[in-house]
């Protein structure tokens, strides 16, 4: 009985009837049924749980998208209606954004964008918002259509459209959630063809996705960008539920392993130390004096909305300390 309870907790924790849903949608419910009672009984192995319900997930993406030739209607040359944005060619925009607008956006965001604009060149930066997007892309009715009626989330809306710049006019795009660490964008990400950060080994090892997309750069028309973007479309055009959250990142993988020569060119920087500040306030609970001085370490820190009040009051406060030094 004890351990009947300790199954249902877990489950609970989990996410509960929405996980279920979500497996069912994805197609590995039995799955996920059949070894989490083996596997929810400590931390690690809930772990282990995520990761093979990742894996099987990855499995049936690769399956359905890898070499799949795509019909023109999906193509995203059927869209590029609109390109008004006109920039110098040695001028690389910094794509940020707040679809309410950076008035109603949260204080950690309004931190960020204000980090940015006082280390990168105010011309460059480019706030993307739900009144002027269109003025820079056009997307397909049926995405459009999605994001109004709820189907397509703001989060996953913000997927097509940072590949959509990037495929349009090349660019940086960094998350609202993003810390600049450093008094200007660092050269790697300048001068990128195409960069993303990953998981690199040993730490990629046994997980099913190692690629992450809060800071993503690309030239214009870049292969790995258009590509990701054109299967992002022909997932959107069939399907009316997310298989997972992280679909934007499975599919760059099925591209990586498509192109395979481009994906190595892209310089490997790791993802683990931009976490190390937001592991430090929510897993070790230090002191915003200890944390600080993880600052330099990185050119970028992953932050978050999704904490406790009194976590993102640690956050906010780094935030602006760095501020402070900055002016």
């Amino acid at each position: 009985m004890k351990s009947l309870k300790k199954i249902k907790q877990r489950f609970k924790a989990q996410g509960g009837i929405k996980l279920v849903k979500q497996y069912k949608d994805a197609g590995v419910l039995l799955y996920a049924v059949l070894i989490f009672p083996f596997l929810c009984a400590s931390k690690t192995g809930l772990e282990i749980f995520r990761n093979a319900i990742t894996e099987r997930i990855h499995r049936k993406i690769m399956k359905t998208y890898m070499n799949t030739t795509i019909d023109e209607e999906y193509s995203p040359d059927s869209y590029n209606e609109k390109v008004t944005l006109e920039l110098s060619e040695n001028v690389k925009p910094v794509w940020f954004m707040w679809l309410q607008g950076i008035e109603e956006a949260p204080e950690l965001v309004k931190n960020n964008f204000e980090i940015l604009s006082s280390s990168v060149e105010k011309e460059r930066i480019i706030l993307v918002t739900e009144k002027n997007i269109m003025e820079y892309i056009t997307l397909p009715d049926f995405i459009f259509d999605k994001w109004k009626n709820g189907i397509i989330s703001n989060t996953h809306l913000s997927d097509i459209i940072r590949l959509e710049l990037l495929v349009r006019y090349g660019g940086i795009w960094i998350d609202s959630t993003i810390m600049l660490t450093e008094n200007e964008i660092p050269w790697y990400v300048e001068d990128a063809d195409f960069l993303v950060p990953q998981s690199l080994k040993p730490g990629r090892d046994g997980r099913a996705l190692f690629v992450s997309s809060w800071l993503m750069t690309g030239k214009k028309g870049n292969e790995i960008a258009y590509r990701t973007l054109e299967l992002l479309y022909l997932y959107w055009s069939k399907n009316n539920v997310l298989i997972d959250y992280f679909l934007v990142h499975h599919l760059l993988e099925v591209v990586f392993l498509e192109k395979p020569q481009l994906y190595k060119k892209i310089i490997p920087i790791d993802n683990s130390q931009m976490h190390t500040i937001l592991i430090s306030v929510i897993r070790d609970d230090l002191m915003v004096e200890d944390i600080e001085k993880q600052i330099g370490l990185t050119s970028f820190q992953k932050l978050s909305n999704k904490v406790t009040i009194e976590q993102k009051n640690k956050l906010i406060e780094i935030q602006k300390r760095l501020l402070s030094v900055d002016q």
